[in-house]
């Protein structure tokens, strides 16, 4: 275990991809914004940042050129029993959607329009009406559609006004909760978020040294990225606290 050797965590060519958690969306999801750092194209992968050193006018020059895909997920925690852990994307295009989605569904806690939707009966809370509003976002990626509905909650002592979350993943329908205080703490969380600003921040604080996969333009016999230093195993496993999976030598080829 001694002897293993392990990349810098600041030569991270080999690494795919950083995730941030964002906002729990019940007990068994989370919604997380991610990036991805490398793709692979026809068999080829590709690393997000390039370096690419040539010559101009008799003069070394280095133009660095990066390309990344992010993105907000919203993924099962929770162990799944019977299908596979729910992974939704959420990117820039569909991002207006499911804002639309969550204030929607706010409405049926705050507008007048809905001021019966609930009432009381004994102990019990029940809906006032077998017609029951809901709100569905589809035409995301893989096929999938999530649909939110007013639901009720049983808390123990009492009954308390909640939200259903359906996701028809076109194999199955998965049937999910979360309180009223989960669905505005979500919206509190993502209202004004900017998407790309975050995957910024978090490229940031991987702190790529002047160097890494570069590309020497100049020698038309060497069109590879420069070779990355192996160090020994570094003291822990992550950068500013955020933790970076696949470090392994063994992992990474």
């Amino acid at each position: 275990m001694d002897n293993e050797k392990y990349y810098s965590p600041f030569q991270i060519i080999k690494f795919e991809k950083i995730s941030d958690d964002v906002h729990h969306m019940g007990r068994h999801l989370m919604i997380r914004i991610c990036v991805n750092l490398a793709k692979t194209v026809n068999g080829t992968r590709y690393f997000f940042y390039k370096e690419y050193e040539y010559e101009h006018n008799k003069t070394k020059k280095v133009s660095i050129k990066r390309g990344f895909d992010y993105y907000l997920s919203i993924e099962e925690v929770s162990k799944a029993k019977d299908h596979d852990k729910l992974f939704i994307r959420i990117g820039p295009a569909e991002y207006y959607g499911f804002m639309d989605l969550i204030q929607e569904a706010m409405k049926w806690f705050t507008s007048s329009k809905y001021s019966k939707l609930y009432a009381k009966k004994g102990a019990e809370l029940v809906f006032t009406s077998s017609t029951i509003p809901s709100k569905t976002l589809s035409g995301l990626p893989m096929g999938y559609s999530i649909t939110f509905s007013p639901s009720i909650m049983d808390a123990g002592k009492e009954f308390k006004p909640s939200i259903k979350i359906t996701v028809d993943t076109s194999t199955n329908y998965l049937d999910y909760y979360m309180t009223v205080d989960n669905l505005f703490g979500i919206y509190g969380a993502l209202v004004n978020y900017n998407m790309f600003m975050s995957a910024q921040t978090m490229i940031a604080s991987l702190g790529i040294p002047l160097g890494t996969n570069r590309i020497d333009l100049s020698d038309e016999n060497n069109s590879n990225p420069l070779p990355q230093p192996e160090i020994e195993k570094p003291k822990n496993d992550s950068i500013n606290g955020r933790k970076i999976g696949g470090t392994k030598l063994e992992d990474l080829e």
